[in-house]
Protein backbone atom coordinates (compact mmCIF):
# COMPACT_ATOMS: atom_id res chain seq x y z
CA UNK A 1 0.00 0.00 0.00
CA UNK A 2 2.81 2.44 0.64
CA UNK A 3 4.22 1.42 -2.56
CA UNK A 4 1.69 2.53 -4.60
CA UNK A 5 0.71 5.54 -2.35
CA UNK A 6 4.38 6.56 -3.17
CA UNK A 7 4.03 5.67 -6.79
CA UNK A 8 1.32 7.63 -7.23
CA UNK A 9 2.79 10.57 -5.93
CA UNK A 10 5.57 10.83 -7.77
CA UNK A 11 3.74 9.78 -11.01
CA UNK A 12 1.28 13.08 -10.07
CA UNK A 13 4.51 15.24 -9.41
CA UNK A 14 5.96 14.67 -12.43
CA UNK A 15 2.79 15.02 -14.24
CA UNK A 16 2.16 18.51 -13.16
CA UNK A 17 5.78 19.54 -13.46
CA UNK A 18 5.37 18.41 -17.11
CA UNK A 19 2.75 20.46 -17.96
CA UNK A 20 3.52 23.65 -16.48
CA UNK A 21 6.81 23.50 -18.48
CA UNK A 22 4.03 23.35 -21.59
CA UNK A 23 2.56 25.73 -20.46
CA UNK A 24 5.45 27.84 -20.02
CA UNK A 25 6.85 27.13 -23.60
CA UNK A 26 3.83 27.56 -25.37
CA UNK A 27 3.15 30.52 -27.85
CA UNK A 28 -0.29 31.01 -26.96
CA UNK A 29 -0.40 31.45 -23.46
CA UNK A 30 0.72 34.69 -22.88
CA UNK A 31 0.21 35.61 -19.29
CA UNK A 32 -0.88 39.10 -19.23
CA UNK A 33 0.88 41.57 -16.69
CA UNK A 34 -1.50 42.83 -13.66
CA UNK A 35 -2.67 46.32 -14.31
CA UNK A 36 -1.63 48.12 -10.90
CA UNK A 37 -3.23 51.43 -10.48
CA UNK A 38 -1.59 54.30 -12.08
CA UNK A 39 -1.69 57.17 -10.06
CA UNK A 40 -1.71 60.52 -12.28
CA UNK A 41 1.41 62.40 -11.31
CA UNK A 42 0.10 65.97 -10.90
CA UNK A 43 2.81 68.91 -11.44
CA UNK A 44 3.97 71.18 -8.89
CA UNK A 45 3.43 74.50 -10.86
CA UNK A 46 1.59 75.63 -14.44
CA UNK A 47 2.96 75.94 -17.95
CA UNK A 48 5.53 78.64 -17.58
CA UNK A 49 8.11 76.96 -14.46
CA UNK A 50 6.99 73.82 -15.31
CA UNK A 51 10.06 73.03 -15.12
CA UNK A 52 10.97 74.12 -11.49
CA UNK A 53 12.04 71.73 -8.73
CA UNK A 54 10.04 72.52 -5.51
CA UNK A 55 9.17 71.05 -1.95
CA UNK A 56 5.69 71.49 -2.22
CA UNK A 57 5.40 67.29 -2.64
CA UNK A 58 6.35 67.77 1.11
CA UNK A 59 2.16 68.69 1.98
CA UNK A 60 1.94 65.14 1.17
CA UNK A 61 4.25 63.33 3.18
CA UNK A 62 2.53 64.34 5.91
CA UNK A 63 -0.23 61.86 4.93
CA UNK A 64 -2.76 64.79 5.95
CA UNK A 65 -2.76 66.06 1.99
CA UNK A 66 -2.32 65.77 -1.54
CA UNK A 67 -1.93 67.61 -3.99
CA UNK A 68 -5.01 67.62 -6.87
CA UNK A 69 -3.61 70.12 -9.24
CA UNK A 70 -2.09 73.31 -9.98
CA UNK A 71 -3.54 75.88 -12.55
CA UNK A 72 -2.57 79.89 -13.89
CA UNK A 73 -5.86 81.94 -13.94
CA UNK A 74 -7.49 84.64 -12.55
CA UNK A 75 -8.03 85.37 -9.16
CA UNK A 76 -10.24 88.37 -8.85
CA UNK A 77 -12.78 90.48 -10.52
CA UNK A 78 -9.37 93.16 -11.59
CA UNK A 79 -7.79 90.32 -13.75
CA UNK A 80 -4.97 89.79 -11.18
CA UNK A 81 -3.57 86.41 -12.29
CA UNK A 82 -2.07 83.73 -10.12
CA UNK A 83 -1.18 80.06 -9.53
CA UNK A 84 -3.91 78.14 -7.90
CA UNK A 85 -3.07 74.66 -6.07
CA UNK A 86 -5.60 72.44 -5.14
CA UNK A 87 -5.02 69.95 -2.20
CA UNK A 88 -7.78 67.21 -0.47
CA UNK A 89 -7.16 66.15 3.06
CA UNK A 90 -6.97 62.60 3.10
CA UNK A 91 -8.73 61.95 6.00
CA UNK A 92 -11.29 64.28 8.72
CA UNK A 93 -9.12 66.49 10.01
CA UNK A 94 -10.15 70.35 12.16
CA UNK A 95 -9.49 73.56 9.92
CA UNK A 96 -6.87 74.31 12.63
CA UNK A 97 -4.66 71.52 11.70
CA UNK A 98 -4.95 72.04 8.24
CA UNK A 99 -3.74 75.78 8.39
CA UNK A 100 -1.18 74.64 10.80
CA UNK A 101 0.20 72.42 8.01
CA UNK A 102 -0.37 75.04 5.06
CA UNK A 103 1.47 77.96 7.61
CA UNK A 104 4.57 75.54 6.83
CA UNK A 105 4.52 76.51 3.18
CA UNK A 106 3.14 79.80 3.75
CA UNK A 107 5.87 81.75 2.22
CA UNK A 108 7.01 81.04 -1.50
CA UNK A 109 10.84 82.19 -2.97
CA UNK A 110 12.18 81.46 -6.33
CA UNK A 111 15.62 81.11 -7.17
CA UNK A 112 17.71 80.89 -9.98
CA UNK A 113 20.76 78.82 -9.81
CA UNK A 114 23.98 80.32 -11.45
CA UNK A 115 27.44 78.78 -12.09
CA UNK A 116 28.59 79.02 -7.70
CA UNK A 117 26.04 80.72 -6.48
CA UNK A 118 22.02 80.76 -5.95
CA UNK A 119 20.64 84.08 -6.71
CA UNK A 120 16.85 84.77 -4.85
CA UNK A 121 14.44 86.50 -7.99
CA UNK A 122 10.89 86.64 -6.10
CA UNK A 123 9.34 86.13 -2.91
CA UNK A 124 5.61 85.52 -2.32
CA UNK A 125 2.84 84.54 0.27
CA UNK A 126 0.34 82.09 -0.28
CA UNK A 127 -3.22 83.13 0.58
CA UNK A 128 -5.85 80.85 1.83
CA UNK A 129 -9.53 79.96 0.74
CA UNK A 130 -12.07 81.83 3.13
CA UNK A 131 -12.73 78.71 4.43
CA UNK A 132 -9.90 77.97 5.96
CA UNK A 133 -9.82 81.61 7.53
CA UNK A 134 -13.22 81.67 8.87
CA UNK A 135 -12.80 77.78 9.36
CA UNK A 136 -10.31 78.07 11.56
CA UNK A 137 -11.76 80.83 14.48
CA UNK A 138 -15.36 78.77 14.09
CA UNK A 139 -13.41 75.26 14.84
CA UNK A 140 -14.47 73.52 11.88
CA UNK A 141 -13.57 69.80 10.77
CA UNK A 142 -12.85 68.68 6.72
CA UNK A 143 -14.42 65.64 5.85
CA UNK A 144 -12.03 63.27 4.13
CA UNK A 145 -11.73 64.07 0.25
CA UNK A 146 -12.48 67.48 0.87
CA UNK A 147 -11.07 70.08 -1.26
CA UNK A 148 -9.06 73.52 -0.78
CA UNK A 149 -7.30 76.17 -2.52
CA UNK A 150 -4.49 77.88 -1.98
CA UNK A 151 -3.06 80.85 -4.41
CA UNK A 152 0.07 82.52 -4.94
CA UNK A 153 -0.38 86.32 -6.46
CA UNK A 154 1.83 87.14 -9.64
CA UNK A 155 1.62 90.60 -11.29
CA UNK A 156 2.79 90.86 -14.98
CA UNK A 157 6.00 91.81 -14.22
CA UNK A 158 6.90 89.11 -11.69
CA UNK A 159 5.91 87.07 -14.61
CA UNK A 160 8.57 88.37 -17.00
CA UNK A 161 10.95 88.50 -14.35
CA UNK A 162 10.23 84.93 -13.67
CA UNK A 163 10.65 83.73 -17.36
CA UNK A 164 13.29 85.39 -18.36
CA UNK A 165 15.84 84.95 -15.05
CA UNK A 166 14.43 80.89 -15.70
CA UNK A 167 13.84 79.77 -12.72
CA UNK A 168 14.64 76.54 -12.02
CA UNK A 169 13.86 75.81 -8.27
CA UNK A 170 11.08 77.52 -6.05
CA UNK A 171 11.18 76.63 -2.15
CA UNK A 172 8.23 76.73 0.22
CA UNK A 173 8.44 77.32 4.34
CA UNK A 174 7.53 79.09 7.30
CA UNK A 175 6.54 82.62 7.13
CA UNK A 176 8.93 84.29 9.62
CA UNK A 177 8.15 87.14 11.29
Amino acid sequence: MRITACWLTMCTAAICSTLALAQEQDPDNKKQPRRRKEKKVVGEFPEPLQYATGNLRDLEKTRFLSLVGVEDRALDRLGNRGFVWTIKTTRPMSVRHVRALLDKFRHVRFYVRQKTTVKEVHTGLLYYSERIESGAANRLVFSKGEQIEFRLFLGESVRRRLLNSKVDSVVFGPLKR
